[in-house]
């Protein structure tokens, strides 16, 4: 949509322009900014910097890196991100008492709790991906809690889900304004996580409920 968007603009500006180039040179510009700027903020959310105000680490790992996330990109199709990210950030890797092979990993209990977001036909690629990344997590040499500080201040523990935002559309049409004014409160602070955020004994960080994935919610809701 934004590239859409820039397109646009250069064709509204095309009288002042002319037939010089500029249109394809500033297209150019902006999807090597984007993807830069998108590798980046991946590498962030992953934990992969060494410093978050960092706009690039080491620029001869970018190719590496665009690798990785693509595969991980697949991967995550179909997936929570937002519980993904969050759990990940859990997963010791800095634990000098075990082996950062498929077996290691497998002994902790912070990894097992990422394996029922993924269909058992991904599991196995997911293994694989996760090796591969406790690898590039050693790189950096950063402890786990430094880690787990870095990829939680830029991946939300709270987001805006569809079937939360039914039930209180449901209680607001009955009246009831409570969980509405308790949701306006919490996602002040998205990052945190906070005792508040259940609605009907469900958390808002919980996987939507079954029967909830048919809910669509538009602008007029």
């Amino acid at each position: 949509m934004a590239r859409w968007n820039v397109e646009k603009l250069f064709t509204a500006l095309s009288p002042l322009l002319g037939e010089n180039g500029v249109r394809d040179k500033g297209l150019q510009l902006y999807d090597q900014t984007y993807h830069k700027s998108y590798y980046t903020l991946m590498k962030k959310k992953l934990g992969l910097v060494s410093d978050l105000s960092a706009n690039n680490d080491n620029p001869n790992d970018e190719d590496l890196h665009q690798d990785f996330i693509g595969w991980m990109l697949s991967l995550l199709d179909g997936v929570d991100y937002t519980i993904f990210f969050r759990l990940l950030a859990e997963v010791t890797l800095h634990d000098d008492t075990i082996c950062y092979s498929l077996e290691g990993l497998e002994e902790l209990e912070s990894y097992t709790r990422l394996l029922p977001l993924f269909p058992p036909l991904k599991l196995n690629t997911f293994r694989k991906w996760m090796e591969t990344y406790s690898t590039l997590v050693h790189q950096y040499d950063l402890s786990d809690s430094t880690r787990k500080e870095f990829m939680n201040r830029v991946n939300p523990a709270l987001i805006f889900r569809t079937w939360v935002g039914q039930r209180i559309i449901d209680k607001v049409s009955n009246g009831d304004f409570t969980s509405l004014d308790r949701l306006l409160s919490l996602l002040r602070s998205p990052y945190e996580v906070q005792p508040d955020a259940i609605e009907e004994e469900l958390t808002y960080y919980d996987v939507p409920p079954e029967g909830s994935q048919h809910i669509k919610l538009t602008c007029s809701s």
